[in-house]
């Protein structure tokens, strides 16, 4: 079954291979968030907001690497494919950080405001790692 979506150039169908992707995309993604928020509940009740968001990012993420390489997108990890997750991993922290801190301070609850995040930046995430191991 194919699905068809909307792109720059009019409609355009997705592949059996492309929705394997996201849906195996959301798996690891999935698994990796729950580690990161994981972590980032625990340690909240030590220490602040962003040590402790900062500490469950890199707590998943050779997790999520490696997974990503092997299951996501069937590829095998390397140095230069390494180098460019972290720079896409570089660009989502940032904009998770961003996003977070926002959330925050216009006082959503900071065990909620993960969530919201990551609907955000999650999709956008999915096309920087895509580009990055492939």
């Amino acid at each position: 079954m194919l699905f068809v979506y909307s792109g720059g150039n009019g409609m355009k169908l997705l592949t059996k291979r492309q929705i394997g992707e996201i849906i195996r995309f959301g798996f690891v993604g999935g698994l990796a968030t729950l580690i990161q928020y994981t972590i980032y509940i625990i340690l909240l009740r030590f220490i602040g907001v962003n040590f402790s968001y900062t500490v469950g990012y890199l707590g998943s993420l050779f997790f999520n690497f490696i997974l990503t390489n092997y299951f996501t997108f069937k590829t095998i990890p390397t140095k230069k494919k390494g180098m460019r997750f972290l720079l896409a991993h570089g660009f989502n922290y940032l904009l998770q950080m961003g996003l977070l801190n926002l959330f925050v301070n216009i006082n959503i609850e900071p065990k909620i405001a993960p969530f919201i995040v990551y609907s955000i930046s999650i999709p956008i995430n999915f096309f920087l790692v895509k580009k990055a191991l492939k």
